[in-house]
């Protein structure tokens, strides 16, 4: 794997600083865990000229992007593939898998475990932590990786993380890493801290993280996880390298759009996510960073943001019912897919309410909605 693989962008932009984000669950009169409905966009309150215009941007100008998917009040009212991609097609999420990772610490917590977050990795590695370890090393918390402030050395787009990959031991070549700062003190965005956390949480679990996440995560929303690469020890690598295709994508952001809650069971503790979509560190340029998950404001609006290397997005903005997923190349590009969201998905709403779109849809017979099943299934 390149270093390029592995790294993540820092793609939320620079926006106000969020508010605590916390929403009204509607009720829902299906749940999407075998087959996604599917609306028109007018329907839903979208203008379905802007986003015919955002297709043909796409398709024009952006090969980077190979999947689009749009889910405005628990329906697809926008689905497109390119360059060749359909909806069987599985990408690499990149560091969208850090924010899934989150989830699993939440439910593993809904269990009775990790109740403290406060408590040092010493307790959980003391392997790693003898007598010659800086001393500073020992206030490093569970908090500090899912808040990427551990403040051990990193560069997430350097040579290192090539380096790091193929050491016989993730864990220790992330903690025999030089202190830079103070833990708690700097956001320090990194992969390695992530992967850390996953170790961590398999010992707690007492199973391969694939299998628990399978059985209490993925399971109950009908995701089907198609690969998550293990590291050298056998450990599934934290906060990188699952693959899934763009529906499940949106249903793994459907489920944080519901507060975690699936056809009357709730999945990821209310609780969890309300302070997982909190600031909880200040991250680089103005942007704020939850337990995993970016979160910040457009236009007013809290938005929740899982992102990955390349432009891999699961976009939550519950004021407006909505979510948007993005999958793209992982060929070298750093740069971001918000553009889609805050240029064109986000007006599209403005102009269908300014357009009288009606807020409530009849769903008794709606003409023009149908179902999508599950490839394969």
């Amino acid at each position: 794997m390149s270093t390029r693989g592995l790294a993540a962008a820092l793609l939320i932009p620079a926006l106000l600083r969020p508010p605590v984000l916390a929403w009204e669950v509607p009720e829902r009169d299906y749940w999407p865990t075998r087959e996604w409905r599917v609306s028109a966009p007018e329907a839903e309150g979208m203008d379905a000229g802007r986003l015919a215009r955002l297709d043909d941007l796409i398709a024009g100008k952006h090969p980077e992007v190979r999947g689009l998917v749009i889910v405005r009040r628990g329906r697809i009212v926008f689905e497109r593939h390119y360059g060749g991609d359909t909806p069987t097609t599985v990408y690499n999420v990149k560091s969208v898998s850090k924010s899934i990772l989150s989830a699993l610490v939440g439910i593993a917590r809904s269990g009775g475990m990790l109740q403290d977050l406060d408590l040092p990795l010493a307790d959980y590695f003391p392997e790693h932590f003898g007598q010659g370890t800086d001393p500073r090393k020992k206030k490093i918390t569970v908090r500090h990786l899912l808040t990427m402030a551990a403040g051990l050395e990193w560069d997430e787009l350097g040579p290192g993380v090539e380096r790091w990959f193929h050491s016989k031991d993730l864990v220790k070549a992330t903690l025999d890493a030089k202190l830079v700062s103070e833990p708690g003190t700097a956001f320090h965005y990194s992969t390695a801290l992530s992967h850390v956390l996953a170790v961590l949480l398999e010992r707690v679990v007492k199973a391969d993280l694939r299998d628990y996440a399978d059985k209490r995560l993925f399971a109950p929303i009908g995701l089907k996880l198609q690969d998550w690469m293990r590291d050298p020890r056998g450990h599934r690598l934290g906060g990188s390298e699952m693959h899934m295709t763009v529906r499940d994508m949106a249903r793994f952001g459907f489920l944080y759009l519901n507060g975690g809650r699936w056809d009357g069971k709730q999945i990821v503790p209310s609780e969890w996510i309300r302070e997982s979509a909190r600031s909880q560190a200040p991250g680089p340029a103005g942007r704020e960073y939850g337990y995993l998950w970016w979160v910040s404001e457009y236009g007013g609006l809290p938005v929740l943001g899982a992102q990955g290397y390349g432009g891999q997005l699961i976009c939550v903005l519950p004021a407006l019912d909505l979510v948007v997923v993005v999958a793209s190349t992982t060929d070298g590009s750093v740069g971001g897919s918000f553009w889609i969201v805050k240029d064109h998905v986000l007006p599209a709403v403005r102009a269908a309410s300014e357009n009288g779109a009606p807020r409530t849809v009849p769903r008794s017979a709606p003409p023009r909605e149908r179902s999508i099943s599950r490839p394969g299934a």
